[in-house]
């Protein structure tokens, strides 16, 4: 029997540790040749979710959304984890939504999930005019970066930048 192939591709968030525990189950190796990437940015993520070019991956479902109702014949298979976001800040201080005001504010790739979720939290949460200095990143290491720098104030990370943001 020939086994099918199966292309498996991941961000580096810890969700992507689901699609690689997937690839290592008897089952899976039994029956398909699979090949496991992670993407190394979101030109990588972009090239080949708009060539079609996998069968399987994890993203976030604002992507996944916007690629369906543009035409892609994906299916969603779940709605996987909320909690991996971190606003992230150098200084030891208590903070309110507030504090965010008139802040320098680095968010990894503009119109994704962690945007996305940084824009509805402040919407529900602050009750004045929002006046913030947001700067988009193109990858989540870049943002991690500007915030270890001292280029932000706040930084919006996922798992395990976050965490690594901390170690620094």
């Amino acid at each position: 029997m020939t086994k099918q192939s199966l292309k498996i591709r991941g961000l580096k968030v810890p969700p992507s540790i689901i699609l690689y525990n997937f690839i290592e189950d008897k089952r899976i190796r039994d029956n398909f040749n699979t090949s496991f990437e992670l993407w190394g940015n979101k030109l990588d993520q972009e090239r080949d979710l708009s060539n079609f070019d996998l069968d399987l991956c994890i993203i976030p479902s604002n992507l996944s959304a916007s690629l369906f109702n543009r035409g892609y014949p994906i299916k969603l298979l779940s709605i996987n984890i909320w909690g991996i976001l971190h606003l992230m800040s150098k200084k030891y201080e208590v903070i309110s939504w507030n504090s965010f005001n008139k802040k320098k504010i680095a968010i990894p790739l503009k119109g994704n999930m962690p945007d996305t979720i940084f824009k509805v939290l402040i919407d529900k949460n602050i009750n004045s005019e929002f006046n913030s200095e947001i700067i988009y990143c193109e990858s989540y290491d870049e943002a991690k970066k500007k915030l270890m720098n001292n280029n932000v104030d706040y930084a919006v990370l996922p798992e395990p930048y976050a965490s690594l943001a901390e170690f620094n």
